[in-house]
Parts: structure tokens; C-alpha cells; sequence
């Protein structure tokens, strides 16, 4: 149930995250519930092979990119990618992506205008990806290549 918004009090700040076994991923920090989009969230677990987080001896032959994204619509309708976890040793990590920052496009195409079913499929229909992004707090735009492989 959500309270009247007559009924919220603005005063009390909250952090929303989402648990994971071995992640917390913080969507929203030291906010006020009315703050917080009822709608537009989603959260790419496509590239986390649960099972192998809890028990690691599952799948271990299956490639990945290695990285954990969160996809949100901004006030006008478009999507918005954050990097949200980075597994070490990983294509993200070894290609310099960071948590925090922000997806603009893969293999040319704008991920504002990508469904989360499209953006899940450009990584799943692919062995290689092209990637543009920018870091947390700068405009400028980075361009990578990488290669699926097997993150543990």
C-alpha cells in the first residue's frame, strides 16, 4: 500500500536496494519515499547466472561480459543504464567499466530507445559487443570492445 501523498513525511530519508546473495545493489540513497518512481524500473540479472553466485560449481563453462546493469525511464520516457556490480577479473572490468556509470550505446544503437528485452538480447545474440558509456560525473564518451568469457 503507498500512502496519500498528503500523508508522506518528507522529512524521513531513505536508501532502496535491491539484495542479491553476495550484492546489494543501491538504486535510490537518502531519499524521500515520494521521490522515488513508483514505475520504470528494471534490473539486468540477465548477465548473473544466480545459481552460480550461490553455489559456484553451477554453469561454470558459460560466458559472460561480467557486469550487472540497472535500467531506469527518465522524466520524458527514455531508458537510462547504470553499471550497478562489476565481477573482477571480468571483460567490464579488464575493459575499464566502473559502477556508476552510464550505457549510451551498444553496437551503435541508443540504449535510450532499447527496451530492457532488447538491450538483454544485443548481449545475449552476441559474442562480442561494442559498448559507449561515460564515467560517473563526466561527459566523456568512452568506446570498447568486449569479448564474452567465463566470469566465476
Amino acid at each position: 500500500m503507498v500512502p496519500d501523498e498528503k500523508e508522506l513525511d518528507t522529512t524521513l530519508r531513505f536508501n532502496l536496494d535491491i539484495v542479491l546473495p553476495n550484492t546489494c545493489i543501491r538504486i535510490a540513497e537518502n531519499t524521500t519515499i515520494a521521490d522515488i518512481p513508483s514505475e520504470g524500473y528494471s534490473l539486468n540479472l540477465f548477465d548473473i547466472n544466480l545459481n552460480s553466485v550461490i553455489a559456484e560449481s553451477s554453469n561454470p563453462t558459460k560466458k559472460r561480459y561480467g557486469f550487472v546493469s540497472f535500467q531506469q525511464k527518465d522524466s520524458e520516457g527514455k531508458y537510462i543504464i547504470t553499471i550497478e556490480y562489476i565481477y573482477s577479473d571480468s571483460p567490464a572490468s579488464k575493459a575499464g567499466l566502473e559502477i556508476s556509470d552510464k550505457l549510451l550505446k551498444v553496437d551503435g544503437k541508443l540504449v535510450t530507445d532499447m527496451s530492457f528485452d532488447e538491450f538483454n538480447q544485443a548481449l545475449d545474440n552476441k559474442d562480442s559487443i561494442t559498448l559507449v558509456f561515460v564515467h560517473a560525473n563526466s561527459d566523456v564518451e568512452n568506446t570498447v570492445i568486449m569479448n564474452k568469457e567465463i566470469v566465476r
